[in-house]
């Protein structure tokens, strides 16, 4: 049988020997190929200047047939399309890139791309072109940023933010890993931990002082109630916190598991940082003089905490220089109130509010709440099962945790 000029002579294999006398022949896929007109010397091939065994080429020595990058003998299957090019290292860094919202995020990946064009050491995404990469990666970072612990950190860090993003991409497999060699990362452990006691202590002085006098103007008192919403509000960022409007928040009637009916505040947002969607739920009667202290007198469109009042958020500079700069603000005032706690009840070190999300994330835990419904309310990224196979949270799940995160007593039946 010929097909444009080319003879098929039946299903051999593959095969290493190729050539044999004038025409081409190409084994590869269970196939040989024979034909391309004659006089073509052993392993003459067609195309330019490729080495033995790498496949088009003129001037190959014993050549391999069709196909760009592939070993002696191994046919035709790329330009078939049986297996596909694998994406590269460099690729993915410029999704991660391309997919960082905010800017001092997309820095430490642009940094990371940088480091590893400067050394040469872009790779394709298959496992074992990443085990020879991760030797050479380590080797280049301790000679580059054998100096900066915080570098070498930072880069490390970028890489695995990298390959994870891969894997949601589905460009590398969902269970690799890349373990690298050691490079004398520095461990940073969390300093931002709150015993029980300590959380629980700054949770009921905030309620106090908000119930006391309801008004914010008082610095101390605004900061103790900033932080108790940061922390009924699921740990979010303060930049995600900033960007609240109070016409977000619905107040919502929720039926429970034990048939009673409780009343919840729902707001659906996001995290600025990933783009994924968070949907928040509170126990109203537990949050109620907090938050109704910050939307006294704010109309719908208005932000809740009124950070980016007279701000264009268009500027992302600027705004961002703003929810940080008042942020900072807030926190001095909370250190200082939180300075008239007794022992015991005084946290160690200076509070940011980052603290109440790791607060947050450590009292589910304490509570055995499940990490991926804790992953769901932080929003941090689904695992494939929880992305697949498990269905969302309800409300009335989500009551469930505020209530007991928060110290609610349990609903009354509702007619």
């Amino acid at each position: 049988m010929e097909i444009f000029g080319l003879r098929l002579r039946g299903t051999e294999g593959l095969s290493r020997r190729v050539y044999t006398g004038g025409g081409v022949r190409v084994i590869g896929m269970g196939v040989r190929w024979q034909g391309l007109g004659t006089g073509l010397s052993r392993g003459s091939g067609i195309g330019t200047g490729l080495s033995r065994g790498s496949g088009i080429g003129i001037g190959l020595s014993r050549g391999s047939g069709i196909g760009t990058g592939m070993s002696r003998g191994s046919g035709i299957r790329a330009w078939m399309g049986r297996e596909a090019a694998p994406r590269r290292l460099s690729d993915a860094v410029a999704a991660k890139v391309a997919s960082c919202l905010r800017d001092n995020t997309r820095r430490g990946y642009v940094q990371l791309g940088r480091f590893i064009a400067e050394n040469d050491l872009d790779t394709p995404l298959a496992p074992l072109a990443l085990e020879g990469f991760g030797a050479r990666f380590a080797e280049r970072l301790l000679k580059m940023k054998g100096h900066s612990a915080v570098m070498r950190n930072q880069l490390t860090m970028a890489l695995h933010g990298v390959l994870t993003q891969a894997r949601g991409l589905g460009w590398l497999a969902e269970d690799y890993r890349l373990r690298l060699p050691p490079v004398r990362v520095t461990q940073r452990y969390s300093t931002r931990n709150l015993d029980p006691q300590q959380l629980d202590a700054i949770l009921r002085l905030a309620r106090e002082r908000v119930t006391a006098g309801p008004g914010l103007e008082d610095g101390e008192t605004m900061a103790l109630a900033l932080f108790f919403l940061d922390f009924a509000f699921q740990g979010l960022a303060p930049v995600d916190m900033a960007l609240l409007r109070v016409g977000m928040l619905r107040r919502v009637p929720v039926k429970m598991g034990d048939g009673a009916w409780r009343e919840a505040l729902v707001i659906d947002t996001e995290r600025r940082k990933t783009g994924r969607p968070v949907r928040i739920v509170v126990d109203w009667e537990s949050a109620a003089p907090v938050v109704e202290a910050f939307a006294r007198g704010r109309g719908p469109e208005e932000w809740l905490l009124g950070t980016l009042e007279g701000v264009d958020i268009g500027d992302e500079r600027r705004m961002m220089n703003r929810i940080g700069n008042w942020f900072k603000g807030q926190a001095r005032s909370l250190n200082r109130a939180l300075g008239r706690l007794g022992a015991g009840e005084r946290p160690e070190g200076r509070v940011t509010y980052y603290w109440a999300r790791h607060a947050y994330c450590q009292r589910l835990d304490g509570l055995d709440v499940s990490p991926h419904i804790l992953r769901r309310l932080v929003g941090h990224a689904p695992t494939v099962l929880e992305r697949h196979y498990l269905a969302p949270l309800t409300l009335a799940e989500q009551m469930e945790v505020s209530m007991a995160a928060l110290g609610a007593e349990r609903p009354s039946r509702r007619e």
